[in-house]
């Protein structure tokens, strides 16, 4: 949002009342026992917060649409001078109609009804959905495919394709929602690499110091949070009494229930390299996961010899 300087707000205010699309007024209110109330339109504002018993705010704003662009009027309620304007930016406008429709309890048609200039806005907002659902989906089944050891050439091909603000939104979105469990890995080897390994990031050469700073720099050394994925296996794989007592403990994903599994796992060493993220031991060295299997491997050593509730606090 930026505040516009340099103007003279009151005359801008009633241009913008002369020859743009009023959105909306609001203005908030505070009862007698503390409870903040919302007022749309300044006309009906004092009429119900007085039916209310509310107080009115010193302040409110209105908002306008006008040339593709939003601006928010700050207004002293008592003699309505504009004090302040300022100007939304294209990403602040899509999530303000995101609010708009959230007002309209989802309905887009009341949404257009209502307000016709954000048509342009909803159709960008929902083909921008559509477009990050499918390279969220891209990049988890390149995760699945190729490994973390690949992590920066699927995020530079996915550049090319979708471009940075995409791609790293995809990015944020995977960490935050804990979608791929070890994507913390991929992160972290990428990380390292950042400021390290020149030659690496010239063949990635969509890898720039932006996107890392950016997208990768701030989930550097965030630990990935384990209870989905477990909690994912658990339901699949175990009777409620185990599951329910595996999720609480975070320990399901070491558990192996049925001994054929562990000839297609290959074995301990098996199921902690796949929960590394990899398919064999030389890509745990390349993707610098050892520490991590190391703690999976002894985990699930512990686990699969005594029961859960008898481990000692150490292994906890």
């Amino acid at each position: 949002m930026e505040h516009l300087d340099g103007i003279h707000y009151e005359r801008f205010y009633r241009d913008l009342m002369d020859s743009a699309t009023l959105i909306y007024e609001v203005i908030e209110g505070e009862t007698e026992d503390g409870d903040l109330e919302t007022y749309y339109q300044f006309e009906d504002a004092k009429d119900e917060a007085s039916h209310d018993g509310a107080t009115l705010s010193e302040y409110g704003n209105a908002f306008y649409f006008k040339e593709g662009k939003i601006y928010e009027c700050v207004i002293y309620f008592e003699n309505m001078e504009c004090t302040g304007v300022n100007l939304y930016q294209e990403a602040e406008i899509n999530n303000f109609v995101k609010g708009l429709l959230k007002f309209e309890s989802g309905d887009e048609v009341a949404l257009l009804e209502n307000h016709p200039w954000a048509k342009d806005y909803l159709v960008k907002e929902s083909k921008e959905d559509t477009l990050l659902a499918k390279t969220t989906e891209s990049i988890l089944n390149d995760l699945d495919k190729y490994g973390l050891a690949e992590f920066g050439a699927i995020l530079h091909y996915m550049i090319d394709e979708v471009g940075p603000e995409i791609t790293g939104k995809v990015i944020v979105n995977i960490a935050e929602n804990d979608m791929h469990y070890n994507l913390q890995t991929g992160i972290k080897h990428l990380f390292d690499k950042w400021g390290k390994d020149d030659e690496y990031f010239k063949k990635m050469s969509n890898l720039t110091d932006n996107f890392i700073a950016t997208y990768i720099k701030i989930y550097n050394n965030r630990l990935p949070n384990l209870e989905k994925h477990i909690a994912k296996k658990a339901d699949q794989n175990f009777d409620d009494s185990t599951a329910a007592l595996s999720i609480k403990n975070r320990y399901t994903s070491y558990l192996v229930k049925d001994p054929q599994d562990w000839i297609k796992l290959k074995g301990p060493v098996g199921l902690a390299i796949q929960l590394c993220g990899c398919e064999s031991f030389n890509q745990v060295l390349e993707t610098e996961a050892q520490k991590e299997f190391k703690k999976h491997f002894l985990n699930i050593f512990f686990f699969t010899l005594k029961e859960i509730e008898n481990l000692p606090t150490f292994f906890k």
